[in-house]
This record gives structure tokens, C-alpha cells and sequence, in this order.
């Protein structure tokens, strides 16, 4: 009981101040014969060791003898004023009337005089089957027993008990002041955080605390395997036959305890059973021994096993330390082996999928391939990263992902992580150009992990409400929404409020709701509560139980994904594809048999300056660079975008517009665009810029054939130049990157030697 000492009354003295400003004395607790001060001088005269006996006991009798007058003045107080003056219990507020508010404050005044000693039991009436009137006055006569009981000696152990308190309120401010300017154990860790929270640690602080929550953890699991360890039973039996056999398909020797006697029972046959599973044995019973040719009984696969199963029936412990041990190793290879075959899979099946033939023809087809492939290449870094903690979990290097089975279990740690930015301050995250919240380039990642949120079993009210309404038209479901109704109505309309269904009150239903998501066949409220049930159970099974292991976890996570070598997709593809359904004029690409053929007939030398005029997005370029590693090869090209390609590729752009170009080449080749007869404005204006002996070879628009004055005078002029013009194949352009069904022609300009 706490005491009521003037610091605790300081609500109560400005609430009389303002009372007595109001209108009368009637609420006045310093009035009256026996007054606030009056009590707070005897005790603080007696946590001082001032207090005489003969004074406690007139205090005590005074207030005996005045009780009515004290509750009626109490009496004045509203119910909510009370509760503050004297620190009742809030949880009573909502459920004591004020006569019984009115009692429990009279009752902190009193019970001050056991001086700190224990108070006598009460016994409830509704126990008792008394009633409560005769409950209360054996209550009090016990009361009256201890006060009056009351010795010098109990004044002085109060006193002493009052400077321990004090020193000890002393020494818990300086820990505390302590706590809040440098924690270091995990009791100084907690009283920061419950102060400051975990955002205001810094993030060496924060790595300290998590491995001392870990270090818990840890030490709270080795105790339980030890505890564990040692098994031992309530069960003796006297008389039973030891027979050795051998499997009748392995051979190998098997020793037999068989129970003789009377019948055991269901419970301690179960038990037993139970136990010679933990000894790597168990029960054959007759129908299997006839089946498979052995004895019946407790079979074990060595005569030690056997020997401790002897010793538990003899009352002995026995460790099966050991045998844990090398089962926990046998698990921990299963994982391993498990990670690896999954991770070969996945990768696998994902290569093929990412090398897969597909048509990227129209801007649809390019946006579903692009999307393929992303998921490809992302399941098969996926893939690399499970591969490598396996590698990890054999070296026994790591801690906290050691127990790490399934892709669905690094799917949630992955998951974890990438939700933290929509809980960090908004000043650490911006919103990139697609949309999506990341951090600030200049937070680091044990910054980030000051926002980890734990995946907790917290359901809406409404969503329960919804649910329970939902149950009651199913059989077998009526029960369990009566128990959700039961459970949130105390909640009353709060709809917006979450409910944590992990505790024991919700047992019943948590299983429920795993049964009717399968058994459901329209979309309900359950396979969202499914799905956060399976979230929190994945962490579970990698034994991560608080904030502190999930950082952990992703600390070894992250330093992992550092090594992994990833594939990504290219992003000259991704431009490449952003060209196809885009009206770039003049812009139809070489299709690979073309360039090779101009590229061939342009027979370049590693010492010719080679131009390609029309670059596009370098397909002729690229040819020219495979056939010719060492050639000196300039480019220009007039749109940006394709500009950009072929900066990313490489190439040293000359500049944007040919027709004003000026520098001079050996060779030229090129695939000009075709609209209006601008094929042959470029064409004349490459063989201006030849150096003597130079080549031109350009694809042209068949159209120059025709009889339009500017074709005429381009084939006369071909001619005049001792030049070729070599029809090519119908279709030469309709597997071109921008299909088209023109027909080009193939024409070649060799310059003179210098007169």
C-alpha cells in the first residue's frame, strides 16, 4: 500500500485551495478534528524516527473515533478527484460506485498505521458463506489487534524501513540518470527505451542491446535443452524379459524389453512409449511383430539404449544429451541439404525461363517480357542467396539464420526489411520517380533497423466483429463466435482498435481460423488473419521472438546479400525495348544478315577512319565492331534516345546532325533513313566526305528505281562514279527490330585515288 505522504496529497491541497475559492469549508480535509496535516505530520514524524508510541496510539484512536466525520468529508469529493488523491487502482474506476471509492480511500488513510507490516487476510463472503457485515468486523478486530499490538520496536523498524526506501529511491534516480546517458547491461537498456524509445539509441547502442537480448534468448534455450536432457519417470516395473532379435530386412540386431505381469495402463503405456522414442527405440506390438516377422516389446537399436530404459524403470534419471545433440546435427544437415536442392531448383527452372525464345514485337509483348524476366532474374538471385547461407549455416557461421529451412521463412525476413521505410520519420525516406518510399542515400542500414517492426497477431475489431457474424450461419463455427463476441465486448464500439489473439483466451478460435480458410470457399476476413498467423510463425521457427533477434537476423541477412553475385537485367535492353512503338521518323534498324553483308563490303583496314552516320541504336555499329575489333569507328546520330543507347554502348558520338558533319573517312557505312529520298542526300553527302580511296556502302529505299527526276539524277550520278547498285531480297526488313515491308537496294561508292 502505498503511503499517503504530503508529496502524494499535493493534487488534494490545490483541489482544497480552489474548493475553499469556490464557496464553503465543506470539502475541506484540513478541518475537522482529524485533518490531512495532522495525519501527514504523525508519519512524517515517524519515517523520521521522531514518532513516540504514545502519540501513534492517540493518532490511531483519533481517527478510530472520528471515521464517520473523515468518509463524510471524503464524501464531498467527486469520484474521479478521489482516485487522484489518493492513487487508487484506475482499473476500479470504471466498475466502484462512489460509497465503495469512498471506503477504499478511508481505508489508505487507515492501513497507514500498520507501519509496513502485512495486513491480515480477508476472506470473501461468497467463499467464507458468511456475510459480509460479520466478514468485515473479524477484519477489523485483526486490524485493531495490530495497532494495538503496536511496540516501540515496530516505530523504529519503520523508520529504518524508511531510510532503506529512501536510499534505495536514491540509488535507483542515479541508475536511472545513469540508464539515459549511457546504457550498458540489458535492466539499463530498458529503462532508456522505456523512456526514450529504441529510435533514440545510436546504432552502436543499438547492436549492444540487441546482442544482449540475443545472449538472453540464447541462455534461455541452452536451459531449457538442459532441463530437457535429463528424463526420468514416476512408472517402476519389476518384471519383464530382455530378448535380443535382428530386423528381419536390415539385420541388424535389435534389443527387446518385453512387459510381463499385469496389464499396464493406457496413460502409462503411452508414457512409456513416449520414452523410448527419446532413447531411439519404440513399441512393436504383436499385430506388427506377425506382420514383420520380430518380437513384440520396447525394441532399441543398442543394448545401452536398452540399459537406460531399465534405469528409468528403476527410478533413475538419464541424459539424453547425446542424443539430442547428434538429432539437432542431423536436422541441421537436413536443412542444409534441403536449402541447397531448393536453391538448385529454383535457379534452374528460372534460367529457363529467363532464356526462353519470345516475341517482343509490339510495346505489350516488350512489357511482358521485361516483366518475365525481371521475376526471373530476382527468383534466381533469390536462389543465389539461399545457395550461399546454406554454404554458411555448414561452415557454422552463422547465429541467427542457422535455423533458416524455407524460401517462405528468408521470404519474410525479406519482407520485414523492405517495409521499414513506411515506418521510419518522413525526413529519412523520398518518394523515387515510380512511386516508391526509400530511405535517404545517407542512412545506414543499422539506422534503418531502428524502425524494424516485429509481425504480431493484432486483428481489428471490426474485422472480429465481421468474422463472429460470419460463424454464426455455419455449423461447427457457432460456439467460436460467441467466444469472439465474448472476448470483444468489453472493447465496446472501439472498431478501430487492435486486439492481440495471441493469448490463451483466444486458443479455440486461432485454430479455427486455420480450419475455416480451407474450408471456406468465398474470400473472408480469416486468410487475412491466416496470413499474419503464418508470418509470425515462420519467425518462430527460426527462433526470433522479439525486435532485438529479427535485427539480428537481418544484420547476418544483409551481410550475406553483400556477397551475392546478382543478376540483373540489362539496362541497355530495358532502353532498347522503351524504342519498340515509339515514332521515331526515318528510325527502321539493320537486321543482323544486312549489317554483316555492308560490313563485309566495306573491307576496312585497322587503319581507315570508319563513320557509321545513322546510328540508331548502333546495330551496324555493332557489327562493324565484331568483325573489326581495332577499328577507329565515330558515329552520329540525331535522336536522343537513341543517343543514349549508344553512349551506353560505348561509342564515341561525333555529332547529331550528318548533313552538317564535315570531318573526313576511309570508310562510311551506313543505313540512312528512307523518307522523301533523304537516302540519297546522304549518300552524296558521305562520298563528299571520303578520302581518296575511300568506300561508301549504303542500304538505300529500292525506290530510287523509279522515274522521278531526283532518283534519275542519283543513278546517273552512281553510274558517272563507276559505283554499283545491287538489288536486295524482298523483305529484307521484315524481321527488323521496326518491321516493315519495304524493299531496299545495296549501293557502293569508291572514291579515286588523288590525281
Amino acid at each position: 500500500m502505498a503511503s499517503l505522504t504530503s508529496r502524494s496529497l499535493a493534487p488534494l491541497s490545490k483541489g482544497i485551495q480552489h474548493e475553499r475559492k469556490k464557496n464553503s469549508s465543506d470539502k475541506n480535509l484540513n478541518s475537522g478534528p482529524y485533518t490531512i496535516d495532522f495525519h501527514n505530520g504523525i508519519f512524517g514524524s515517524a519515517r523520521e524516527g521522531r514518532l513516540k508510541l504514545s502519540d501513534y496510539r492517540n493518532a490511531f484512536q483519533l481517527l478510530v473515533d472520528n471515521n464517520e466525520e473523515i468518509k463524510d468529508r471524503l464524501g464531498k469529493y467527486n469520484k474521479k478527484t478521489l482516485f487522484v488523491m489518493f492513487r487508487l487502482p484506475s482499473h476500479y474506476f470504471g466498475t466502484t460506485k462512489k460509497p465503495e471509492v469512498v471506503k477504499m480511500a478511508f481505508k489508505r488513510i487507515r492501513n497507514h498505521y500498520l507501519l509496513n507490516r502485512p495486513s491480515p487476510n480477508f476472506t470473501l463472503p461468497s467463499f467464507s458463506g458468511e456475510s459480509v457485515e460479520n466478514a468485515e468486523k473479524k477484519y477489523l478486530k485483526l486490524l485493531l489487534e495490530i495497532f494495538e499490538s503496536t511496540t516501540e520496536e515496530d516505530l523504529k523498524n519503520y523508520h529504518e524501513y524508511t531510510l532503506k526506501k529512501n536510499e534505495a529511491l536514491i540509488q535507483a534516480k542515479k541508475a536511472a540518470h545513469k540508464a539515459l546517458e549511457n546504457p550498458e547491461t540489458w535492466d539499463e537498456f530498458q529503462i532508456f527505451i522505456d523512456k526514450k524509445t529504441v529510435s533514440a539509441l545510436t546504432e552502436s547502442q543499438l547492436a549492444k542491446y540487441d546482442a544482449l537480448c540475443s545472449d538472453r534468448g540464447v541462455k534461455a534455450r541452452k536451459a531449457n535443452t538442459a532441463k530437457n536432457s535429463d528424463i526420468s519417470t514416476d512408472i517402476s516395473l519389476s518384471t519383464y524379459t530382455l530378448v535380443k532379435t535382428k530386423h528381419s530386412k536390415k539385420g541388424e540386431d535389435r534389443f527387446v524389453l518385453q512387459l510381463s505381469g499385469d496389464r499396464m495402463g493406457k496413460s502409462e503405456f503411452k508414457e512409456l512409449a513416449c520414452i523410448a522414442r527419446q532413447l531411439d527405440g519404440n513399441y512393436v506390438n504383436v499385430r506388427c511383430a506377425r506382420m514383420w516377422g520380430t518380437i513384440p516389446g520396447f525394441q532399441f537399436l543398442s543394448e545401452n539404449d536398452r540399459s537406460n530404459f531399465i534405469d528409468l524403470l528403476n527410478g533413475n534419471t538419464v541424459s539424453i544429451a547425446d542424443k539430442l545433440a547428434s538429432r539437432n546435427s542431423k536436422k541441421q544437415e537436413k536443412r542444409i541439404d534441403h536449402l541447397q536442392v531448393l536453391a538448385n531448383d529454383q535457379q534452374v527452372r528460372n534460367e529457363e525461363r529467363l532464356n526462353a525464345t519470345r516475341n517482343i514485337n509490339t510495346p505489350r509483348q516488350a512489357a511482358i517480357a521485361s516483366g518475365i524476366e525481371t521475376d526471373s532474374n530476382e527468383k534466381i538471385n533469390f536462389s543465389k542467396l539461399m545457395r550461399k547461407i546454406a554454404l554458411k549455416i555448414a561452415e557454422g557461421k552463422l547465429s541467427y539464420l542457422s535455423m533458416l529451412q524455407h524460401g517462405t521463412q528468408l521470404s519474410e525476413l525479406k519482407r520485414t526489411l523492405y517495409s521499414i521505410e513506411y515506418r521510419a520519420p518522413q525526413e529519412f525516406t523520398h518518394t523515387t520517380g515510380d512511386g516508391k518510399l526509400v530511405f535517404n542515400t545517407d542512412i545506414t542500414f543499422d539506422e534503418k533497423l531502428k524502425y524494424v517492426h516485429l509481425p504480431k497477431l493484432e486483428v481489428s475489431i471490426r474485422d472480429l466483429k465481421k468474422l463472429s457474424e460470419e460463424w454464426l450461419a455455419v455449423k461447427g463455427y457457432i460456439l467460436s463466435a460467441r467466444k469472439i463476441q465474448k472476448n470483444i465486448a468489453v472493447y465496446g464500439q472501439d472498431n478501430e482498435r487492435y486486439v492481440n489473439i495471441a493469448s490463451h483466451q483466444w486458443d479455440g478460435v486461432r485454430d479455427k481460423i486455420n480450419r475455416y480458410s480451407v474450408d471456406s470457399k468465398q474470400p473472408s476476413v480469416t486468410c487475412n488473419i491466416k496470413n499474419q498467423m503464418l508470418r509470425v510463425q515462420r519467425l518462430k521457427q527460426l527462433n526470433i521472438y522479439c525486435e532485438s533477434d529479427l535485427r539480428n537476423a537481418l544484420r547476418e541477412l544483409n551481410a550475406i546479400e553483400v556477397l551475392v553475385d546478382k543478376t540483373e537485367m540489362d539496362p541497355l535492353l530495358q532502353k532498347e525495348r522503351a524504342l519498340i512503338g515509339s515514332d521515331i521518323p526515318g528510325f527502321v534498324p539493320s537486321t543482323k544478315p544486312l549489317a554483316e553483308e555492308i560490313t563485309v563490303d566495306a573491307d576496312i583496314e585497322p587503319w581507315h577512319r570508319v563513320l557509321e552516320p545513322n546510328g540508331g541504336k548502333g546495330d551496324v555499329a555493332d557489327e562493324i565492331m565484331l568483325q573489326y575489333p581495332a577499328t577507329n569507328l565515330k558515329v552520329i546520330e540525331i535522336n536522343q534516345s537513341l543517343r543514349d543507347i549508344l553512349s551506353s554502348k560505348g561509342y564515341e558520338l561525333v555529332g547529331r546532325d550528318f548533313l552538317e558533319h564535315q570531318e573526313k573517312y576511309d570508310r562510311i557505312v551506313m543505313n540512312p533513313p528512307f523518307e522523301s529520298f533523304q537516302d540519297i542526300d546522304h549518300v552524296r553527302h558521305a562520298y563528299s566526305l571520303l578520302n581518296p580511296e575511300g568506300r561508301v556502302v549504303s542500304i538505300m529505299c529500292a525506290s530510287i528505281g523509279n522515274t522521278r527526276n531526283k532518283a534519275k539524277e542519283f543513278r546517273a550520278w552512281v553510274e558517272a562514279l563507276n559505283g554499283s547498285i545491287e538489288k536486295l531480297p524482298e523483305g529484307s526488313f521484315v524481321n527488323s527490330f521496326v518491321s516493315t515491308g519495304v524493299n531496299a537496294i545495296k549501293v557502293i561508292l569508291d572514291k579515286p585515288k588523288a590525281a
